[in-house]
């Protein structure tokens, strides 16, 4: 049986931020007040802080050496390809679980792009990664990896990244691109503020040494030139590319489910269909600033040729930040065999202790949420619905207790 005092790690999505930063503000809002509330339910909580608009891969690689300890390694092929600096933080010594192997594995928590970031993760782990480009004996394997579960997960992509931008043939951000032109403004507009307070350094973090943004460099003036570089924002090696359904394709191809394993998914959608034709946001239930981005991409339909027939009806339900159809399972890429149906909860299991018992290696549906958008089980919940969301997440804890029970 394993230690039921083994940590739990809750890995943020895009633009996601760490335990010590924003003034304290946690990412995980409803998880932090479990842990307050529940102490004795609750095993330790770990919140890594991994690169907010890095790649799925770059990010896989700083959780594993944040975890474990260690100085960050890219990969040198990885490295080379991208045009980046191979190496990045040194964590040797201050691994937030040095410990971590088979015999002492661990439990994740993803939401929205830290889903595809940790099943990036575990098949590196499979595929002994860390130890080839370290020349370090790890032994590294799949089952490092106990459990994974997903809320609002990113698993085959989001239309919004084509709707911000992305190509649809390739994924890549053209160079007049609303998001690249956002983030743009955004980021060095903050880069600005941190020239002027040093201390902001700590309160965000972008986390993008290995671009040559160094923190305690001409922070404004180095992004605005890898903003405005070709080698950067059309590239495959950030995370507007990796949310697109291109890349996510591209993964769920390389990537699968492993035995002994278990995998759980909740989804989330706050649009209401209109005769299968469109979908539009349900006010309250949709924060005011997603709105827009709900209605984009309830309306939304593929101009290219390759998309028409895969991208239909299915995609428009969405949460704001992603459609619903992507987030339980990763299908994209898949052959029917290795996509599905994914097993959902039966009435029997509807509890946590019904969920443990289900297969490992296989996804399994918790719950799909109709009122909540893409932040509710985040960063942004509601007020009024703070003891919702604080249920959600004593349920996940719950079911991964009952898990360990199991293995």
């Amino acid at each position: 049986m394993s230690d039921d005092s083994s940590p739990i790690v809750f890995c943020h999505g895009l633009f996601g931020w760490g335990e010590r930063q924003l003034g304290g503000y946690p990412y995980f809002v409803c998880a932090r007040r479990l842990e307050r509330r529940n102490p004795r339910l609750c095993p330790p909580f770990l919140f890594p802080s991994t690169g907010p608009i890095s790649s799925v891969h770059d990010q896989a690689c700083e959780l594993f050496y944040q975890l474990k300890g260690g100085r960050v390694n890219y990969g040198r092929e990885h490295s080379e390809r991208f045009g980046h600096a191979r190496y990045s933080r040194d964590y040797t010594g201050q691994g937030m679980y040095p410990q971590w192997d088979e015999a002492h594995p661990l439990d994740f928590v993803a939401h929205s792009m830290g889903a595809p970031v940790v099943r990036k993760l575990q098949h590196l782990l499979e595929t002994g990664f860390f130890g080839a480009e370290d020349g370090v004996s790890y032994g590294t394997s799949s089952r490092w990896i106990r459990s994974v579960t997903t809320v609002s997960g990113v698993h085959n992509g989001s239309t919004l990244t084509w709707i911000l931008g992305a190509d649809e043939d390739t994924g890549i951000a053209r160079g007049d691109a609303t998001a690249l032109r956002i983030l743009t403004r955004l980021i060095t507009r903050y880069a600005a503020l941190q020239q002027k307070s040093r201390s902001l350094t700590e309160w965000y973090d972008l986390h993008l040494e290995q671009w040559g943004i160094e923190r305690n460099s001409d922070v404004q003036g180095s992004l605005s030139r890898l903003f405005e570089d070709p080698a950067f924002y059309a590239s495959k090696d950030w995370a507007l590319h990796d949310l697109t359904p291109n890349a996510l394709e591209e993964l769920n191809a390389e990537t699968r489910e492993y035995e002994g394993t278990w995998y759980f998914s909740y989804v989330t959608r706050s649009t209401l269909s209109f005769a299968l034709r469109f979908d539009v946001p349900i006010p309250y239930w949709t924060h005011f600033f997603l709105v827009p981005f709900a209605l984009r991409m309830g309306l939304f339909r593929p101009k290219s040729a390759r998309w028409k027939g895969v991208i239909d009806r299915r995609w428009r339900p969405n949460d704001g930040m992603c459609p619903a159809w992507s987030q339980d399972r990763p299908k994209l890429g898949r052959t029917a065999d290795e996509s599905g149906p994914a097993k959902g909860v039966a009435r029997r299991a509807r509890t946590p202790e019904g969920l443990a018992s289900l297969d490992s290696g296989v996804w399994h549906l918790v719950q799909r949420f109709r009122k909540i958008d893409h932040g509710e089980l985040a960063m942004i919940p509601h007020f009024l619905r703070l003891r919702h969301g604080t249920r959600v997440y004593k349920k996940i804890v719950e079911t991964i207790l009952q898990v360990r029970k199991t293995r």
